[in-house]
C-alpha cells in the first residue's frame, strides 16, 4: 500500500494529509505500507484486518493514529513507531504477531489492548522514558518476553503486562505513582524477582 505525497485531480495537486477511517480495512494480499511525507494522521481501523501485512514503519511526520488502526493484522511482526506519535490508542495493534517493536521517543500514553499479542515471539519490551501511562492489557499475552524495561512509567492499569509467561524478573521504577489492580496477572512460574 503506497500513500503518496500528493494526488492530482484535474489540474490541481493536493497533499495527502490523512488516511480515512476504514480506508484499507480488510484488504488482502498487502504486505507493507509506505506513507507520504505530508501524512499527519491515520484514522480508526484504517489498516485493520489485513492478514498479510507483516511490517509497519510509522514515520515521524505522522502525529496521530486512530483506535484499532492496525487491529487484527495477524501476521504483523515488525512495528516501528516514529517520534511524531504521543498516544497509542486502544486496540491500535491488537492481535499482531510482533517480534520487533520500537516505540517512538515521544509516546506518553499507551491505551487498552494496544499491543495485545496472539502469536508473536516478542522477547523484549522496552518503554521509552516518555511513557507515563500503560493501559489495561496493553501488552497481554506476549509469552516469550524475558526482558521488561518500564522506563519511567507513572501509572499501570490492570493486566498491563498480563500473561508474560517467560518473565523472570520485574523491576518497578521509582517513577511509578499508581497501580490499578494487578498489572502482572498470569505471569508464569518463571517469575522469581520483583
Amino acid at each position: 500500500i503506497v500513500i503518496p505525497d500528493q494526488v492530482t485531480h484535474g489540474d490541481t495537486a493536493y497533499y495527502v494529509v490523512s488516511v480515512a477511517d476504514n480506508a484499507f480495512k480488510g484488504h488482502e494480499y498487502r504486505s507493507g505500507i509506505s506513507f507520504g511525507k505530508h501524512v499527519k494522521s491515520i484514522g480508526k481501523h484504517a489498516f485493520a484486518q489485513i492478514p498479510s501485512l507483516y511490517k509497519v514503519v510509522i514515520p515521524d511526520n505522522i502525529q496521530s493514529i486512530g483506535e484499532g488502526a492496525f487491529y487484527s493484522c495477524s501476521h504483523l511482526s515488525s512495528i516501528h513507531i516514529g517520534a511524531g506519535i504521543d498516544t497509542i490508542p486502544k486496540d491500535a495493534f491488537w492481535g499482531s504477531a510482533v517480534n520487533d517493536l520500537v516505540i517512538g521517543s515521544n509516546v506518553s500514553y499507551i491505551g487498552e489492548c494496544a499491543f495485545l499479542g496472539l502469536s508473536g515471539k516478542l522477547k523484549s519490551i522496552s518503554l521509552p522514558a516518555s511513557v507515563k501511562h500503560v493501559g489495561k492489557n496493553a501488552f497481554s499475552h506476549h509469552m516469550y518476553v524475558t526482558s521488561l524495561d518500564m522506563g519511567q512509567v507513572e501509572e499501570l492499569e490492570e493486566g498491563a503486562f498480563d500473561g508474560l509467561l517467560s518473565l523472570a524478573a520485574i523491576h518497578l521504577p521509582a517513577s511509578v505513582k499508581e497501580i490499578n489492580g494487578n498489572p502482572f496477572t498470569l505471569c508464569g512460574s518463571t517469575l522469581r524477582t520483583v
